[in-house]
């Protein structure tokens, strides 16, 4: 038996990370932005059931509510269901 290279208990095969990421959106017909996009998928499957998606912000100032919101939404649109989404910060 061969065991796959493991990324945070799941197959590497079929985990895709990318920096500065687009997420399509069917309804929109456009595309959101992320600074990092983590997809999940399962063998066999049509497209991902897990995004993980980051924003960094390096800031001098404290975050502003409208931020954290706005990123949100965007979560919101990807599918809330199937979205995680930490929002680091320094």
């Amino acid at each position: 038996m061969r065991y796959g290279v493991v990324f945070f208990g799941l197959d590497r095969q079929l985990v895709r990370v990318t920096l500065h990421g687009k997420i399509h959106l069917r309804d929109r017909g456009s595309r959101l932005s992320f600074d990092v996009v983590v997809e999940v998928s399962r063998k066999g499957a049509s497209g991902p059931y897990l995004y993980w998606l980051w924003e960094c912000k390096d800031y001098t100032r404290p975050i502003q509510a409208n931020e954290i919101e706005e990123f949100y939404s965007k979560i919101e649109q990807v599918g809330r269901d199937r979205t995680k989404g930490p929002l680091i910060y320094t």
